[in-house]
């Protein structure tokens, strides 16, 4: 089958390059290290072998917001293909012209404690039914999701790496997955998730109606890795409609109510 991945990252190389060659932060922050400048030149590619896409902005503590949520949303126009997801920013840049319901909020740009300088963002998400993409990467974030929730409880929230800590341990995100369980518009998102136990406990714990595949494309990424993963992931299906879920039909609905509003 073709599927559709809703977590890819795009950037423009050079910018990519320049800021691995000059940051300060690259013994401080993982990310650095797993991007491959030139995965990012092999962007179209990749693309052009999946059905659709989520496209983020390639993230970095320098990252320009506004320029990267430029780039994004000029790539999926020229390419008429993909969702540009643009990155949350503060209230003084929040228009609603032309904008998707839809954003990415990432722990490296976004204090969680400073969550009143976007609020103009979840304000929006929550009027549209529209969906955040977030990393709950301890239990800090946890709990910040569930205020969220609390003060925005339309919002849709897409919970990136399957809630994973940074060694990805099972046990944390069985906790994560359970914390959710219960809340209908809280999805999962797959990506960057290698031990296949974590994504049949997924599986089990929430159904297939919630769980979306995603690469995390370029961070980490190689093809012929994640053609295994996907082949894996069939295979702890219980049936080939629950894999459609994951790799195709729950994208396709979030798409569908994206484009609605």
């Amino acid at each position: 089958m073709t599927y559709c991945d809703s977590h890819v990252h795009i950037g423009n190389s050079e910018r990519t390059k320049k800021i691995l060659k000059e940051t300060t932060f690259s013994q401080k922050y993982r990310l650095y290290s797993a991007v491959n400048p030139k995965v990012v030149e092999e962007t179209q590619d990749y693309i052009s072998n999946i059905k659709d896409f989520f496209a983020i902005p390639i993230v970095f503590k320098e990252t320009d917001i506004e320029l990267e949520n430029m780039f994004v949303r000029d790539f999926c126009t020229e390419l008429n293909k993909g969702i540009p997801v643009e990155l949350l920013n503060t209230n003084n840049y929040f228009l609603t012209n032309k904008k998707l319901p839809i954003f990415k909020e990432h722990f490296l740009l976004h204090n969680y404690e400073k969550w009143m300088d976007r609020s103009l963002y979840y304000e929006y998400l929550n009027e549209q039914n529209g969906y955040l993409i977030i990393h709950s990467k301890d239990r800090i974030r946890i709990s910040y999701i569930h205020n969220l929730i609390k003060m925005f409880p339309h919002i849709n929230i897409i919970i990136a790496h399957l809630g994973r800590d940074i060694l990805e341990t099972s046990s944390f995100i069985e906790n994560v997955l359970l914390e959710f369980k219960n809340y209908d518009n809280v999805y999962f998102d797959i990506s960057t998730i290698y031990n296949i136990d974590n994504i049949q406990k997924a599986l089990k714990l929430l159904g297939s109606k919630r769980i979306l595949y995603g690469s995390d494309f370029p961070y980490e990424f190689n093809y012929n890795d994640e053609l295994t993963r996907i082949n894996q992931i069939r295979d702890i299906c219980e049936s080939e409609t629950d894999f459609e879920d994951v790799m195709d039909r729950n994208y396709e609905y979030i798409k569908r109510k994206i484009y609605q509003k």
